[in-house]
């Protein structure tokens, strides 16, 4: 699963990473969590008109039978992620073909169970600016008002060994990919074997990880913060 990420950057230098347009990049301030479950907007990569464009998109995936704002910020809590397993076959319907993306993270945020505690870990790229994540999004126009939102959510996928040893509890992890990769996964006209193909655990060898402060587990304590990046020596681990 990956409900909780980190863009701890400003939006020019996601736009020249990736080499395309960010309209909005003065509007966007680092985040340095980002909790899924409080539906926030994150940059994401998309093609819009065979052209590649960055926009600000709602965290949540809102499926098209949401019939009020109140139901779609419901479903959007249990779509933060797409199985990549199932994506073909679910409510997720035709998007998986045409509305790929990706989602640029300078880290993500996974608890490992150690005897009875959570221990958060944030696992960061060793080299490369970001991790690619890679998604799908969506349309949904509100009933009431005709306001169309569009939404993503994370695929994920069975865990490399590194992500298995700190999410060892459902050993899954959200899939990325290369940046060198990026073009292929945003190809509209890319087929179902070649998709699947894509959505493999990553190698490990670029990524890294340390331990942060328990207030990230605490759903009542504000953890976007500078401080929750720091790395912080938890107890529970070293009992070990």
């Amino acid at each position: 699963m990956c409900y909780h990420t980190s863009v701890k950057t400003k939006g020019n230098q996601i736009a020249a990473n990736y080499n395309a347009p960010f309209p909005d990049q003065d509007k966007f301030e680092p985040i340095y969590h980002a909790n899924g479950f409080a539906l926030p907007t994150l940059p994401v990569l998309l093609k819009d008109n065979n052209d590649k464009q960055i926009d600000l998109i709602r965290w949540g995936y809102i499926p098209g039978n949401s019939e009020s704002m109140e139901s779609a910020n419901k479903f959007a809590r249990t779509r933060l992620n797409a199985m990549s397993e199932k994506v073909f076959y679910n409510s997720y319907g035709e998007t998986i073909f045409t509305n790929r993306c990706i989602i640029p993270v300078t880290g993500i945020f996974e608890s490992k169970h150690v005897g009875k505690e959570k221990v958060p870990y944030l696992i960061h790229p060793k080299v490369q600016p970001f991790f690619n994540l890679i998604g799908i999004y969506h349309d949904w126009e509100e009933p009431s008002s005709s306001q169309v939102i569009r939404s993503f959510a994370i695929l994920t996928g069975v865990a490399n060994e590194f992500m298995a040893d700190i999410h060892n509890s459902a050993k899954r992890m959200p899939l990325m990919i290369d940046i060198s990769q990026i073009d292929y996964w945003l190809d509209p006209s890319l087929s179902k074997s070649s998709i699947k193909e894509m959505m493999n655990p990553c190698d490990d060898r670029d990524m890294a990880a340390y331990e942060v402060s328990r207030i990230l587990n605490k759903a009542k304590i504000d953890s976007n913060i500078p401080e929750i990046l720091e790395e912080v020596r938890n107890p529970a681990v070293n009992k070990e």
